[in-house]
């Protein structure tokens, strides 16, 4: 498991949070796509792109994303339990 995304699922998994997960892997050349690729749950879903630049990413995930709300983070966000 990779620890940062482990505990981020965990902390939205856990409150119950009525939650779409919707992650663009823009070419990272580190694991954590490698764990991303093991997540199996209905409310994740992982796109992997080559590197096309933040603003492709961005612009890749508000076009997927149809809830009524809508938080995006960029590398280093971290979520904690008091989100």
């Amino acid at each position: 498991m990779h620890p940062t995304f482990d505990k981020q699922l965990r902390v939205c998994w856990l409150k119950r949070m009525r939650i779409w997960l919707i992650v663009i892997d823009d070419g990272s050349t580190d694991t954590s796509v490698d764990y991303l690729r093991t997540v199996r749950d209905p409310r994740f879903t992982l796109i992997e792109q080559a590197n096309a630049g933040a603003h492709n990413a961005i612009n890749k995930g508000l076009a997927l994303a149809k809830g009524k709300y809508l938080q995006y983070s960029i590398p280093m966000t971290h979520f904690t339990q008091s989100v």
